[in-house]
């Protein structure tokens, strides 16, 4: 994909939806130049990537049977950051409500994201916002870890996946670290040190920028590379 077309899908999409929004429209950006689709075409592209997420959200909030008040709050959080307008507000509250009720997957959900997404980029930002709201109760249920598991697998990105065998209840902080990393809680620290440097590499400003992903893109991928870097001094601190 040339610079043109990405940068075209960036600004498409932060003026749509703020931040986050130019990075999926930064993941819709090469369809510009690969087969000279119009504006309407790249627009209905990223309303796509939006519906898909909400649909997402709405499935992994309920995944444990209901939606908690910190799972809200964190779907508040990550909507004022898309800097939705008013109108794409309630087309994204209206998208959670309705697959909140429908009978398809999370699992089928994310397929039909992952056939019409191909990008690491885009791929990164649905799984990464998946598990927000997963963690956003400091404790990950057993059902939500397996199901993002799941999710990551169709992906094709790196995650735990799974707790301690131990018997000790985890540290709550420590095991969200080890699922911001896509590290298996308990990891051997070389484990870790390898998971987190390619999750380093793919985030790195640096290589987004050469990409020609667009600068609000890089920025919001910049404050999950934070993310991950005070995951990784997290688990570093309780390794010694």
């Amino acid at each position: 994909m040339s610079i043109k077309g990405k940068l075209f899908g960036g600004v498409l999409g932060f003026f749509t939806a703020g931040i986050w929004g130019a990075l999926i429209g930064a993941g819709v950006g090469h369809l510009y130049d690969s087969s000279n689709d119009t504006k309407e075409a790249l627009k209905k592209k990223s309303e796509s990537m939006l519906e898909l997420i909400c649909a997402g959200i709405s499935k992994i909030a309920k995944i444990d049977g209901v939606v908690s008040e910190a799972e809200i709050a964190e779907i508040e959080r990550i909507f004022a950051e898309l800097e939705f307008d008013s109108d794409t507000r309630e087309v994204a509250i209206r998208h959670f409500r309705r697959y909140k009720q429908s009978a398809e997957t999370l699992d089928e959900i994310t397929r039909r994201f992952a056939e019409e997404f191909t990008d690491s980029q885009s791929r990164e930002v649905y799984f990464r916002i998946l598990l927000r709201v997963a963690m956003s109760d400091n404790e990950m249920s057993e059902a939500e870890r397996i199901a993002l598991k799941s999710v990551a697998e169709i992906l094709d990105i790196a995650f735990g996946g799974q707790t301690s065998t131990n018997t000790t209840t985890p540290n709550s902080e420590l095991a969200n670290a080890y699922d911001t990393i896509g590290a298996k809680y308990g990891a051997p620290m070389s484990e870790v040190k390898k998971i987190y440097h390619a999750k380093c590499k793919d985030l790195h400003p640096d290589v987004l920028r050469s990409r020609g992903i667009g600068e609000y893109a890089v920025a919001a991928l910049e404050a999950e590379l934070k993310r991950i870097n005070d995951a990784y001094e997290i688990i570093k601190k309780h390794s010694k």
